[in-house]
């Protein structure tokens, strides 16, 4: 954990009363910041960090304590500073619910006792040191829960989500196209020979290629699209609201033509084409696995017929139909 060191802001417009509180204070592991007016300290209090008290004298030309004060109070980055005043006028009660009523959260009366500044001071500093090792403590937690977020719920290598990741929103999308009645188009795509690659140029050409192979086709993704890679060489497009095929296939020649762009690497050119299988929500499976078996099943019917192409699992389906007729 990194050393957190506070600050304290002393203010008074008279230079021996900021003497006496730097000489009584000095013993304290903090950095001390002095101002000689009102103005000043809004300016420090605004523009330094780690400020874990300000001490605060009352009686300043100008601009004195209690209007300090109120003004701190006013700004989101100063509101939460505790703020102890420091007077040399007598401590009487309206004098003291008065430095209340602005905000302060203690009042201390001039000459000041060494012991009482002292146990006050180590106080709100012991309290600025907790409250700061919280925030440092959740940051770290937030930092890891986020890179766990990102293992679980993300390719590593493309930067896609992963299948854990398409399964939730499968889900949602699942339950939301159930409730308005709407139809979600699933399309695998598998890169056709991808392990030639592979063995020709070796594994970070074929790293190479899926990334680029990613980016290509993510550009071509809308808002409401998903895109994942749930697969060595295999990806998963979910379409949600479709009205016809002929969105899907209009989709489909997009991904075609862009992945059919050669692309060089190391002075190789590289060409890939893909495969395509598609099924539909609700009545070509009505869960995720259930459809993922049926876009799958077009995928193997796509790639036996060679390659670059898509092809339905409706349009499987009507051919066993009019083959069963025959």
């Amino acid at each position: 954990m990194s050393k957190l060191r506070p600050k304290i802001l002393l203010v008074d417009d008279i230079s021996s009363n900021l003497l006496v509180l730097r000489i009584l204070l000095e013993g304290l592991d903090v950095e001390l910041l002095e101002v000689n007016s009102g103005v000043k300290s809004l300016h420090a209090a605004i523009s330094h960090k780690n400020i874990a008290l300000i001490l605060l004298d009352v009686q300043m030309p100008e601009m004195n304590g209690y209007e300090v004060a109120e003004l701190l109070k006013q700004e989101e980055q100063t509101k939460d500073i505790p703020i102890v005043f420091v007077s040399a006028i007598n401590r009487d009660d309206d004098q003291v619910l008065k430095g209340y009523s602005v905000g302060a959260a203690d009042y201390l009366t001039k000459p000041v006792v060494s012991e009482i500044l002292l146990t006050k001071v180590s106080f709100f500093v012991d309290l600025w040191l907790l409250k700061a090792k919280l925030v440092e403590e959740i940051a770290k937690r937030t930092h890891i829960e986020n890179k766990l977020s990102e293992i679980t719920h993300y390719d590593q290598l493309t930067g896609l989500l992963n299948r854990n990741a398409l399964r939730e929103v499968f889900s949602d999308e699942i339950n939301r196209a159930t409730d308005s009645n709407n139809r979600l188009a699933v399309i695998i795509i598998d890169l056709d020979a991808f392990k030639n690659i592979n063995l020709s140029l070796g594994q970070d050409a074929g790293d190479f290629t899926l990334v680029e192979i990613a980016q290509r086709v993510n550009k071509l993704m809308q808002p409401s699209d998903t895109f994942a890679r749930t697969g060595n060489n295999e990806f998963i497009l979910l379409m949600k609201d479709i009205e016809g095929e002929e969105k899907v296939e209009l989709k489909v020649k997009q991904i075609i033509d862009k992945i059919s762009e050669p692309m060089e690497y190391l002075g190789k050119t590289i060409k890939v084409c893909a495969s395509f299988g598609l099924a539909v929500f609700p009545k070509e499976g009505l869960t995720m696995d259930k459809l993922l078996s049926n876009a799958n099943y077009a995928l193997q019917a796509a790639k036996k017929t060679g390659g670059g192409k898509l092809i339905s699992y409706q349009e499987i389906q009507s051919n066993l139909d009019k083959n069963s007729h025959n």
